[in-house]
């Protein structure tokens, strides 16, 4: 077998069945609904958002798609560095921080479609932008060959799209284990490269290394955050509550964090 007659997007679609999540757009919208209130304070030092923003080329008079955009990070340093944003997602609440967020600081170049990425027809819902940028935002959809040709459809001058690169350290494996749940690792980066190359698009590549510790007051507020992230169960918050009573790192300042915050992005660009 050749190396471009592999189904990558199969053996994605599979890896994908191994993960809890629902695929459902119903039951996507309410679970990051959910954490909408969340976000903000689970980002607060990520250095991934200005790591990407120093790669991602703009200009005044381009126009933006930021695709899963979240509680808009990267709408709002792009909507202050170019033309015009559309900022897309699926959870209605994450927009409205957005909003918020945008008015703010007096922004108004900025157009807000709750809508999935999939059901977005190019030409007909949205225009093509001169820059496009899905970041962190592929990895569950079920048809990775059709987001990504969409994302090159979309783009007039370049796409930006990052790919799980895996974590470096132990803790969440030890984690799921210790509340009795499987470590299964989301789909990652080699399947967005193959794919990629079977469409004839050569990105260029990048390791984003990017420490995000969450500083939590204590560590039943370290617990609230996993029950929001996981769906916990009764007896798995026991069990949760019990690791991370022995596994969380205390600071000077009294806060508590996970001893081990990096984790690895790969960033896929390439120019139209």
């Amino acid at each position: 077998m050749e190396v471009g007659d592999i189904d990558w997007d199969g053996m994605w679609r599979e890896k994908q069945q191994t993960h809890s999540f629902s695929s459902d757009p119903d039951s996507q919208q309410r679970r990051w609904d959910q954490m909408a209130s969340w976000y903000r304070f689970w980002s607060e030092h990520d250095e991934y958002p200005s790591k990407l923003l120093q790669r991602v080329q703009m200009d005044r008079e381009w126009s933006v798609l930021d695709i899963g955009c979240g509680i808009g990070t990267l709408s709002i340093a792009a909507a202050m560095r170019a033309k015009r944003v559309t900022a897309l997602d699926i959870s209605a609440q994450m927009l409205d921080i957005l909003k918020i967020d945008a008015e703010r600081r007096h922004l108004g170049n900025i157009r807000y479609l709750h809508r999935t990425w999939e059901s977005i027809a190019i030409g007909a819902d949205i225009k093509a932008h001169d820059i496009v940028v899905a970041s962190r935002a592929i990895a569950r959809t079920g048809d990775l060959r059709e987001s990504l040709r969409k994302i090159n459809q979309a783009a007039r001058q370049f796409a930006y799209v990052t790919a799980w690169g895996g974590e470096q350290g132990d803790f969440s494996r030890e984690f799921l284990e210790a509340i009795g749940r499987r470590y299964t690792n989301t789909p990652d980066d080699v399947f967005v490269f193959n794919i990629l190359h079977q469409m004839e698009i050569h990105p260029n590549v990048e390791q984003l290394e990017c420490r995000n510790p969450i500083l939590y007051t204590d560590h039943e507020h370290a617990l609230q955050s996993y029950q929001m992230l996981l769906n916990l169960t009764p007896e798995e918050t026991d069990l949760a509550r019990d690791f991370l009573k022995t596994h969380l790192t205390r600071r000077r300042d009294g806060r508590y964090e996970t001893p081990e915050t990096k984790v690895r992005w790969s960033l896929f660009w390439w120019k139209k």
